[in-house]
């Protein structure tokens, strides 16, 4: 069983380093400078879930979960101090900010899992999720006319704001299932749905 959450983690942790390689690249396109060495050792923070979940104290996993963000944010502005500002604070938010959506969100996706029926919630986010990309797609080829930023040029306010709708509509679907078979999740989780992909978006 052990080993199964080992393989977990390292599969995992290279989505997390393919989606950071995938982020660089669209924010070097508007001539953002990533701090890639920074981005991808966050990546690497997956591994160590292990040792995170065996540590009994509540108050100590509290402490490190505070102070992962410092961490890094003090390592941004030495980048930033020792290359003669060649990397600009641009560059350090970008980069954080590709952190925070992308490593700290698959982190906590294994600490839902970890959860109580915690694989019924992380198929409802990869289920949300690919709802709304199904309906932003077809429905932004077919009609998006408007697109929705320079660094996305294929996504369109049309095709963002169906998918949204599309999540939605796939998530009271999903919810009724699981309702039916036993399990009770509340309609207000829908919300939480269609604000994660707005923000996402």
């Amino acid at each position: 069983m052990e080993i199964k959450l080992y393989i977990i983690d390292v599969f995992t942790t290279i989505i997390a380093i393919l989606a950071m390689k995938e982020y660089f690249i669209a924010i070097s396109k508007k001539g953002i400078k990533p701090i890639k060495w920074i981005g991808y050792s966050s990546c690497l923070l997956i591994l160590l879930e292990h040792i995170f979940f065996s540590i009994d104290s509540i108050e100590i996993k509290q402490y490190i979960l505070i102070l992962i963000l410092p961490i890094i944010l003090s390592l941004g502005f030495l980048q930033v101090i020792i290359s003669n500002m060649k990397t600009n604070m641009n560059d350090m938010i970008y980069t954080i900010f590709g952190i925070i959506y992308i490593v700290f969100s698959l982190f906590f996706m294994t600490l839902i899992r970890s959860l109580d029926k915690g694989q019924i919630l992380i198929w409802y986010f990869i289920i949300a999720s690919w709802g709304t990309d199904i309906f932003a797609y077809i429905i932004g080829k077919k009609i998006g006319k408007h697109k929705l930023s320079k660094i996305s040029p294929n996504k369109s306010i049309e095709g963002c704001i169906t998918g949204v709708i599309g999540a939605v509509l796939v998530a009271i679907i999903y919810t009724l299932i699981v309702a039916h078979f036993g399990y009770i999740y509340s309609y207000y989780k829908i919300i939480y749905t269609t604000i994660l992909l707005i923000m996402g978006k």
